[in-house]
């Protein structure tokens, strides 16, 4: 099969199987017991009551949603971590509120705390902090009493690190909320989906947030369709992928015929307007999937972490410091390369597809940086970073025969 960072890393034969089912029972494809079997089982996993975790179409959709519980809107500027991704500046942009962007660290690729602590104003409402590729940032007691000091709320994206710990405490349950994305690339999938924490220190957020998840409608059951094909077509891709470039050319032609979703579409891109799911429900038969790879999560980062370690003892050196952190999980193991685009060229050579999270300090690399409302120049650290970065793919279907390819690739000269 394939090696592939970004191509559905997380598929296997019983989830594309799931989905299929799925598929010809389309009369529970709005079954709220879908929903509230993930909510019950994300309150088992993070120790936390149930009734404070809303369920999200997608990361993105939970990001705005938090924003806007806490009042965010017009006139507020919302601190973010440049070397992030594009859903997250939209995220605020609906808002009406501008985003403004803090430093990081080259040893963790998270906030660096005492930049952050020069951006925020009088302006500032809310800072969101990403726990990067897994790695948990590690000074949320220091940044939560800050905020507290300046009424600001602090917001977690747990995109990256969904299981993973600091201090012995979930991330995503410190914070004022925590946010979790079930995309397709992302520690758990339901190809779009997500999870909003609100703390339980906030009853009155609490009561509100289950006032607007109330009313949101339906998101339509042509959506729904497309993200049930795409596990089902995904597997079929990647299974005949290097048999005479069958899987490759199918997977064109899925896409050109418009069976599979992308994950960020051309307007997301461009800083457009809100599509118009970002607000509807998430639907149960997306719920359902998660749930199926929920019950693996421990296994899942455990595996993960064998890779890093695997990696690690080749002497392929992350940039991320750490690799002992039993509290971080991996969704991709980082490196720093000369020239990037070479690396990721020779590794293509080979069949194998690595990542460029983020090409950009807000990445993908062909978002005009202009509207996001960055200036080059305002964060570089997070800008050398963005031109050297490549990830290794460490996702649990890997086998160690492909981590050893991969590993003999990284080490071969051009």
């Amino acid at each position: 099969m394939l090696i592939s960072i970004g191509f559905s890393p997380n598929l296997t034969r019983e989830d594309a199987v799931k989905a299929a089912k799925m598929l010809f029972s389309q009369h529970a494809w709005y079954n709220k017991n879908g929903v509230e079997d993930l909510l019950e089982n994300l309150a088992r996993t993070f120790d936390v009551d149930v009734n404070n975790i809303f369920p999200s179409i997608s990361g993105r959709s939970a990001t705005y949603d938090a924003l806007k519980l806490f009042g965010v809107g017009e006139g507020d500027d919302v601190v973010m971590q440049a070397f992030n991704c594009v859903a997250v500046v939209n995220s605020i942009l609906w808002t009406r509120a501008t985003p403004v962007y803090a430093d990081i660290k080259k040893e963790t690729l998270n906030l660096d705390l005492d930049e952050l602590k020069r951006k925020v104003t009088a302006k500032t409402k809310a800072i969101i902090v990403q726990h990067t590729f897994g790695l948990p940032f590690d000074q949320m007691d220091d940044l939560m009493k800050f905020a507290k000091e300046r009424g600001i709320y602090v917001i977690e994206d747990c995109a990256h690190a969904l299981g993973a710990k600091v201090n012995d405490r979930y991330v995503g349950t410190i914070a004022d909320a925590g946010i979790f994305s079930f995309g397709r690339d992302k520690v758990v999938s339901s190809v779009f989906g997500g999870a909003l924490y609100i703390n339980s220190a906030h009853p009155d957020i609490v009561q509100k947030a289950q006032e607007l998840y109330a009313q949101k409608q339906p998101v339509g059951r042509g959506w729904i369709l497309k993200q049930l094909l795409h596990p089902v077509l995904s597997y079929i891709s990647l299974q005949t992928y290097s048999f005479l470039s069958l899987g490759k050319l199918l997977h064109a032609g899925f896409q050109v015929l418009g069976l599979l979703s992308k994950a960020t579409d051309e307007a997301e891109k461009s800083c457009g307007p809100m599509p118009n799911w970002i607000d509807k429900k998430y639907p149960g038969a997306l719920a359902t999937l998660a749930s199926f790879q929920l019950k693996a999560l421990v296994d899942s980062n455990t595996r993960r972490g064998e890779i890093a370690k695997m990696y690690a003892s080749a002497g392929i050196v992350s940039v991320q410091q750490g690799v002992d952190n039993q509290d971080r999980i991996w969704l991709r193991y980082s490196v720093l390369a000369e020239n990037p685009r070479k690396l990721i060229n020779r590794y293509k050579r080979y069949g194998i597809v690595v990542g460029d999270w983020y090409d950009q300090v807000v990445g993908p690399k062909e978002i005009d940086l202009s509207k996001t409302g960055y200036k080059q120049g305002a964060t570089p650290v997070a800008e050398d970073v963005s031109a050297h970065v490549v990830n290794l793919p460490c996702y649990q279907r890997m086998s160690d025969v492909d981590v050893e390819k991969v590993i003999m690739v990284y080490k071969q000269k051009d």
